[in-house]
């Protein structure tokens, strides 16, 4: 019986299948994407992703560069973490940023169609697109319009810049997997203009041995601030760590310092500027008066709050300033505004009448003011004549709605000291009329439980914006920083969120 071949053969099967295993794990081992340590047990670690976009992320001599980059080992020092930076081509970070937990993006433009679908930090810096012509082209454009009917536009695949051509209907792109290569097309003449931003155009040109003089711009059509992009699926508190320590930068002087050394001359975003300590802030410390005046401002449960107060803290919070709110009767607050120097005041309505009185940060709201009549009066009133024949006008003390009906020669106004004295007085049927702007009646109705169908507007007195008024003796350079503030809130969509948020808002709790 010949048992040794067999036994042969029995173990040349087995080390053919343990060589298999070895190489299908061996496979598997380098397939598989680099995975970075955590540096807490209790966290998961983070894949930053980023693309070859000079000056902000880009390889030189084997090292990755920029100033996003200098930005994020700055905000990892400060957290105690080092996860390793990975060069990808932009369209595989995208998708992977789409798809993946724990994915962060840089550097990625904030725009409006990308804003529910990631989180975000920042902002770095701003974005300017552009196109841009052979410095030897007659090429003139005036506008988007002028543009769609170029033969060939080169774009980055995926890109920002071509996903805001594409929204707007351009049919006339030449789409390429690298931002060089539009650079390239441009100078070898195959398309009419290349489509890039303010920041990388230089540092391409010189990739590609050109100088940046090489081309000029044509038309700038837009601009974007540049952040760092979190997967949704990234839990929230590592974000906000990571805002915190950004924010941090930006008061201590490192954001400044780094967005210098990269782009000397470029302005540092809004929002970071406002962020680094003012000394017109910190010598002039502010009173900030309100009033009693829902859905715009009114307490609930102790603490302020409503459309125009979530505004001012939102300004106060990106300007690192925390004056309290006080809520004042509004002759008081009014009159203080005056009369004193660095004060702020609102809900403050913008007329002619007091146009020279404060300085103004705004528009921070729009309201229409009507004059109204109880539903069962039956009062038909088509002009300001009419309102004069009426026994008499309800009117909060000092508002735009009374200082408008004195300067029109009003002489039957019965001022109060509250918009719930004159719907009162109204109900009872004291006065005829009540001065009021449209979403204050609203609230003020349904807080006093009256039938809102009880109440109707008869007459409209004018439409008005609402600003936050700073006294004159405030110093200008405090009112810029709020300004400036305020628009950088309006640009990011932070404004429009708050103003969605408060719009057919309930109203419970609050002081009528």
């Amino acid at each position: 019986m010949e048992t040794y071949p067999l036994f042969q053969n029995r173990y040349r099967r087995l080390w053919q299948c343990l060589l298999l295993v070895i190489v299908l794990v061996a496979g598997f081992v380098n397939a598989a994407p680099e995975q970075p340590v955590a540096q807490n047990s209790e966290a998961p670690a983070l894949h930053l992703l980023t693309e070859e976009l000079p000056p902000l992320n880009f390889t030189e001599n084997g090292e990755i560069r920029g100033l996003s980059v200098d930005m994020i080992r700055e905000i990892q020092r400060r957290l105690g973490i080092e996860y390793p930076i990975q060069m990808v081509p932009w369209a595989r970070g995208y998708h992977t940023l789409q798809e993946r937990p724990n994915v962060a993006l840089f550097s990625t433009a904030r725009s409006s169609e990308r804003e529910a679908l990631f989180q975000w930090v920042g902002p770095l810096t701003n974005l300017a697109f552009v196109f841009y012509k052979r410095a030897d082209s007659p090429l003139e454009l005036e506008d988007l319009d002028e543009a769609r009917q170029l033969d060939a536009i080169a774009t980055y695949r995926d890109d920002v810049r071509e996903q805001f051509l594409i929204e707007r209907g351009f049919t006339n792109l030449d789409s390429s997997t690298k931002l060089i290569s539009g650079a390239r097309k441009l100078l070898e003449g195959r398309v009419d203009v290349w489509l890039d931003s303010n920041l990388s155009a230089p540092s391409v040109m010189r990739q590609l041995g050109r100088s940046p003089d090489a081309i000029e711009r044509a038309l700038v059509i837009h601009s974007e601030p540049i952040y760092i992009a979190f997967s949704k699926q990234t839990s929230p508190a590592i974000v906000s760590r990571w805002q915190h320590a950004l924010d941090a930068m930006a008061r201590d002087g490192t954001f400044a310092r780094l967005h210098r050394q990269w782009l000397p001359n470029e302005p540092l975003p809004t929002r970071m500027a406002a962020l680094i300590p003012s000394p017109e802030l910190t010598n002039h410390p502010l009173q900030l008066y309100t009033e009693e005046l829902p859905p715009f401002n009114f307490t609930q449960h102790g603490k302020p709050t409503g459309k125009s107060v979530d505004i001012v803290h939102e300004i106060q919070r990106r300007l690192s300033h925390d004056a309290p709110i006080q809520f004042v009767p509004w002759t008081r607050g009014y009159q203080t505004a005056l009369e004193s120097a660095n004060v702020g005041l609102f809900t403050t309505a913008r007329t002619t009448e007091r146009e020279g009185l404060f300085q103004w940060v705004g528009p921070i709201g729009h309201s229409r003011v009507h004059l109204y009549a109880r539903s069962d009066a039956n009062l038909t009133v088509t002009s300001l004549e009419d309102a004069r024949q009426l026994g008499s006008i309800g009117t909060y003390e000092d508002d735009a709605g009374e200082q408008f009906l004195s300067d029109h020669g009003f002489t039957n106004l019965y001022g109060h000291r509250s918009p719930t004295a004159a719907l009162r007085n109204l109900k009872a049927g004291r006065i005829q009329l009540w001065a009021s702007a449209e979403e204050n009646a609203r609230v003020i109705i349904a807080l006093s439980g009256h039938d809102a169908n009880g109440f109707e507007p008869v007459y409209t007195l004018y439409e008005v914006a609402h600003y936050i008024a700073f006294s004159l003796d405030t110093p200008k350079k405090v009112v810029a920083l709020w300004q400036q503030t305020l628009d950088a809130m309006r640009k990011d969509g932070t404004l429009a969120r708050i103003q969605q948020r408060w719009q057919n808002a309930p109203y419970r709790n609050a002081s009528p």
